[in-house]
């Protein structure tokens, strides 16, 4: 369990305060102090804490002031795609204002990056973002945002079918062999020998 210095107690309370505000909340001291003391406990810095704070700040969906055991999964669960994606979106966004949508078009492979692909055909594709109001732009980045998200997860998962053994160079008999021999042994587990 790590000690924090005095100094980084009040940068860890003063970080879970700015958030806690922006969700409506107003912590007291002592109840900072057990915040505080929480991510002592886990053993996480300071750094973790304002990276969960710019998590919790990006997130389209999150309309209250988050528990501490989503704290703990935002730092140390599985890479942060909500900011990527929103920092995606927001290339996506800026390159249309500046250069157009045909340069876009012509310009930025977006078939390469499979989660980017994803997105804008969640939110219906390129000509339909390019022709939306600044209103359903809004909706259109949380669509963006999820669909960007749910991809980058799925393409970070290995897939289920990959062997993690390497693969053995045997010969066209053996591998004859080790067919029959599994074919015998789930023969005889059926109870057909």
């Amino acid at each position: 369990m790590a000690k924090f210095e005095p100094e980084e107690k009040k940068a860890i309370g003063d970080a879970v305060q700015a958030l806690a505000v922006l969700f409506g909340r107003n912590f007291k001291p002592e109840e900072l102090a057990i915040w505080v003391k929480n991510f002592e406990h886990e053993g996480l810095n300071i750094t973790q804490v304002r990276q969960a704070c710019l998590y919790f700040r990006a997130s389209t969906e999150l309309n209250y002031f988050p528990p501490f055991p989503q704290w703990v999964k935002a730092i140390r669960g599985s890479k942060n795609y909500k900011v990527e994606a929103a920092e995606k979106w927001d290339e996506i966004i800026n390159l249309i204002e500046r250069k157009g949508y045909y340069w876009l078009m012509e310009n930025y492979n977006l078939a390469n990056d499979g989660a980017v692909g994803l997105a804008l055909r969640a939110v219906g594709g390129l000509d339909r973002l390019c022709n939306s109001s600044y209103e359903q732009l809004g909706f259109m980045r949380r669509t963006f945002i999820e669909a960007y998200e749910n991809k980058a997860e799925a393409l970070a998962l290995p897939a289920s079918n990959t062997s993690v053994l390497p693969e053995a160079d045997i010969s066209p008999e053996q591998a004859e062999e080790n067919k029959r021999r599994i074919a015998d042994l789930t023969k005889k587990i059926s109870g057909k020998i």
